[in-house]
C-alpha cells in the first residue's frame, strides 16, 4: 500500500509498536510501485480493475472467485510472497538489517518494518469499508506514517520482524475470514492505487510487498 520513499527523508521521532497498532485502528495506507513499467499495467484513476494474472511467490495471482473458495482463499498469492519474504528475513543478522537501500534511503530494517505497517493498514482500511465506511488518507499522512513506522523499528531484530510479519499477516487474514463473497466488490480507496474494490486492492498488495523485496535483496548486494 504505501512505497518507501525514493527522496531523501524527514527526520520522525521514533514510534512505538503501540502507536503502530494505534494506526491500523484509526487510519492507514501506503504508496505501492503499482508495475515495474508503465506499460506493464495502466495505473491512471480510470483503472477499476486488477492487472493481468502474475506469478508472485510460486503462485500465479488470478482472482476468479471458483466454486467452494472463501474469500481468505483469494490471499494465497500474498501469502506465498510472504513466505519468499520470510525466508530472506531469517538469514538475516545485525549487520543485513542495516544495509541500506539506495532508491530510499531506509535499511533493510526499515523496509520490514514497513511492510508490516502496511499490511495493518490495510487491514484496518478493509475493514472499515466492510462497516460501510469509505476511508480517505492524504498523502502526506501517509508518508508521515511510514517515516515514524520505519524510524520506530530500530531495535527489530530478524526473529522480532518475522514475529511482525506473521502476526500482520494473520490480521488481515482474520479480515478476510469476515467477509462474504459480495464483501469483496465492497468499494475502497487508497492514496494511489487505482484499484475500487477490495477484490481488486490484492494484486496491489502482492506487488508492493514484491517492490519492497526486490529493493530489500538490492540492498543486500551492496
Amino acid at each position: 500500500m504505501v512505497s518507501a520513499r525514493s527522496s531523501s527523508r524527514r527526520t520522525m521521532e521514533p514510534s512505538t509498536r503501540g502507536t503502530r497498532f494505534d494506526f491500523s485502528r484509526r487510519a492507514g495506507c501506503s504508496k505501492p510501485r503499482i508495475w515495474r513499467t508503465a506499460t506493464d499495467w495502466d495505473c491512471s484513476e480510470q483503472v477499476m480493475g486488477p492487472p493481468p494474472n502474475r506469478r508472485f511467490g510460486g503462485v500465479f495471482l488470478g482472482l476468479s472467485f471458483a466454486a467452494g473458495m472463501a474469500p481468505a482463499d483469494l490471499l494465497r498469492p500474498l501469502e506465498g510472497q510472504r513466505e519468499e519474504t520470510l525466508r530472506i528475513v531469517e538469514g538475516l543478522g545485525p549487520a543485513d538489517l542495516d544495509r541500506l537501500d539506495r532508491q530510499t534511503g531506509w535499511s533493510v530494517r526499515q523496509l520490514c518494518a514497513h511492510l508490516v505497517s502496511a499490511e495493518l493498514g490495510e487491514a484496518f482500511v478493509i475493514r472499515r469499508a466492510l462497516d460501510g465506511e469509505l476511508m480517505h488518507l492524504t498523502q502526506e499522512e501517509r508518508d508521515s506514517f511510514n517515516d515514524a513506522q520505519a524510524d520506530g523499528a530500530g531495535g527489530w531484530d530478524a526473529a522480532r520482524i518475522k514475529s511482525e510479519l506473521t502476526e500482520a499477516m494473520d490480521t488481515l487474514r482474520e479480515v478476510f475470514q469476515e467477509m462474504s463473497e459480495e464483501d469483496l466488490d465492497r468499494p475502497v480507496r487508497w492514496p494511489e492505487w487505482p484499484a475500487r474494490t477490495i477484490r481488486s486492492s490484492i494484486p496491489y498488495m502482492v506487488e508492493h510487498e514484491d517492490s519492497h523485496l526486490d529493493q530489500i535483496k538490492e540492498a543486500l548486494k551492496d
